[in-house]
């Protein structure tokens, strides 16, 4: 019952940020730990992101931008480079390219700087940043070998543990898009449907449980 109540607030998460900018859906799986004398199991519930593609949807602004295939795009942190799908960014009065939360954007050569008052700016399918016909670097795009273990803060961004393996990124970049959130409201009703009806059979089985006791403490 524990295991499905957890299994729940992930799906109502997952509702809850249907129009969240390139949001990735959380998926949850049971398994059962043995501990304690007698291998005594308990169930408990993981969670991992599923990555798949969400639909591109066009804004036109210049300074959105959205990635079709595998990657992220990278930004620096507080405390190191972490990771984002999210590609609303926004340019500063230094003319510094940031995130949708204010983190100054990575870029895979010398950090280029932008005029905010200047001419359009333009961002090519590899990420390559220009204004005014002059080149200014390009954003860094990063991949990982093994996306499970990726994890995400409160902000969004994902982060990459100590030593995890890159890979090349397959992702082109569209600008004046935004990748939208991968959940699928039909999908995450029916299994909460079937979250419900798990729920409603432990409970069930529980009470069965009980009053077979109570007829043996009558015995």
């Amino acid at each position: 019952m524990a295991a499905a109540q957890k299994r729940m607030d992930r799906l109502a998460n997952n509702l809850a940020n249907l129009e969240t900018t390139a949001y990735k859906r959380q998926t949850s799986f049971i398994h059962a730990l043995s501990k304690g004398a007698g291998n005594h199991s308990e169930l408990h519930v993981g969670t991992k992101f599923d990555f798949s593609q969400g639909e591109l949807e066009p804004t036109g602004n210049a300074l959105h931008v959205a990635l079709d295939g595998e990657g992220f795009f990278g930004v620096e942190g507080e405390d190191g480079e972490v990771y984002t799908r999210n590609g609303a960014f926004q340019v500063d009065e230094n003319g510094t390219i940031l995130s949708h939360a204010g983190l100054p954007v990575a870029w895979a050569e010398l950090r280029g700087v932008l005029d905010p008052t200047g001419e359009r700016i333009e961002i090519g399918t590899d990420g390559g940043v220009s204004q005014g016909g002059r080149s200014l670097g390009r954003l860094r795009i990063a991949n990982f070998a093994d996306l499970g273990k990726l994890s995400q803060d409160t902000n969004g961004y994902y982060h990459a543990p100590l030593g995890l393996e890159e890979t090349a990124h397959t992702a082109t970049v569209h600008q004046g898009a935004l990748e939208g959130s991968n959940v699928s409201p039909i999908e995450e009703m029916v299994a909460m449907i079937a979250v419900q009806r798990s729920f409603s059979g432990a409970t069930n089985i529980l009470g069965l449980i009980s009053e077979t006791y109570r007829r043996l403490s009558r015995i």
